[in-house]
């Protein structure tokens, strides 16, 4: 399938609807939409993300020449209030009454309309025909929507609204991205549209050489009784629903079980609400970034998710940085060709993974450079850009 922009001479201006703050750029969804923004301005196309506001006092930032970020003009009172009370921040924030009348000026400017997940998709009846709509789908958004909602009265009333969205937005899209030719085929499957409408673009990752690893006296300052271990193993993650079950399982299940071999490191906001439960070899590192301060020799990436949609970051940066990783199959979707890089073990086989010795190999930077975000963000600039001559934009594979 095609895109065709209206000025052929010109590289098409895009309109990135993001549905939170992507700065700072610390956790998937964020990193994804920032970083794709980001490569494709560095590929000659100009581009404005356009984000919720919050108490920052700018209503723009230049990154470079060709990208802005920018705040929609309108308070979204609601997700601040509510969210995890009990609904989830995107069906939230797809309740945005009047928010319509006020995004013309954005949509007349720009020929290329891409929406980040389904939370606006609301706004397509007011947007003109002659705009090209891309979706870019983080994840199935009916598939995770269930599976990050307990209560059966919130699933009736949210999830049934999330499918309504993004079956809408995926019949009225031009193009579709997914994370992973798995989701391609779910959304082809749910919302009968045809296959040639999804392209892959995968998360990605900034290759590294070498590691900002902390030096052992550094480590020992943050965390005196982490050097008393023998080995180390590492979680990381944003707080969501199924990074909390991972670090529960964790917590319950794995740690108690290496409780004089084995220190558990929980980095990020995932472990925010088991600090009181934590135990003599569980520890909590509540910074967001990346896991380079802790990628040294001894220790091991854990990936023990078991719900979710979409592809997990966390897998790229753990390989990125040369760490050896215990993955479920699950939190391999997307990754078939990284699983012989990894060790692959059900729930209950982590803690004898963990015991036998998993060493690093030197072939995953090689195996992993296809999912560099410069990469990735150059073959999607391809997609938008329409070449010499012609004026159809094609669809790389």
């Amino acid at each position: 399938m095609s895109l065709k922009v209206q000025n052929q001479e010109l590289s098409p201006r895009v309109l990135m609807l993001a549905p939170y703050r992507i700065t700072p750029a610390d956790t998937g969804g964020k990193i994804r939409v920032f970083e794709l923004a980001r490569g494709v301005s560095e590929n000659n196309i100009q581009v404005t993300v356009l984000m919720p506001m919050s108490p920052a006092k700018y209503t723009r930032t230049d990154i470079n020449k060709r990208m802005a970020i920018e705040v929609f003009p309108y308070p979204f009172v609601l997700p601040f209030l509510f969210t995890g009370k009990p609904f989830s921040y995107s069906y939230l924030i797809s309740l945005h009454p009047g928010l319509r009348y006020l995004m013309k000026r954005f949509f007349e400017s720009f020929d290329i309309i891409q929406f980040e997940g389904v939370s606006f998709a609301g706004l397509l009846d007011h947007i003109s025909r002659s705009k090209k709509i891309v979706y870019d789908a983080h994840n199935v958004e009916y598939d995770y929507a269930r599976s990050e909602t307990n209560r059966p009265w919130v699933r009736n009333i949210s999830v049934q609204r999330i499918r309504r969205l993004e079956q809408k937005i995926t019949q009225r899209a031009d193009r579709i991205l997914t994370c992973s030719s798995n989701d391609a085929e779910r959304l082809t499957e749910l919302y009968d549209i045809r296959p040639d409408k999804c392209t892959v673009i995968p998360n990605g990752i900034h290759l590294r050489k070498g590691s900002p690893a902390l030096s052992n006296e550094d480590v020992g300052r943050k965390f005196p009784r982490l050097m008393d271990f023998p080995q180390r193993a590492i979680f990381s993650g944003s707080d969501v629903a199924h990074n909390r079950a991972a670090v529960r399982f964790l917590i319950e299940s794995v740690a108690p079980r290496l409780e004089k071999e084995c220190a558990f490191v929980i980095k990020g906001q995932c472990g925010n609400h088991f600090r009181e439960h934590a135990r003599e070899n569980v520890f909590f590192d509540g910074e967001f970034g990346n896991v380079g301060p802790y990628a040294e020799a001894c220790t091991v990436a854990l990936n023990p998710v078991m719900q979710g949609s979409g592809t997990s970051l966390k897998v790229l940066d753990y390989l990125a940085h040369g760490l050896p990783v215990v993955s479920t199959e699950f939190g391999m979707r997307g990754f078939d060709d990284l699983k012989r890089l990894v060790t692959l073990a059900e729930p209950d086989e982590f803690a004898a993974a963990l015991q036998r010795k998993t060493l690093f190999s030197a072939e995953i930077l090689s195996n992993i450079e296809k999912y560099s975000w410069g990469s990735i963000a150059a073959h999607l600039s391809e997609i938008y850009r329409p070449h010499e001559k012609t004026e159809v934009l094609e669809e790389h594979h």
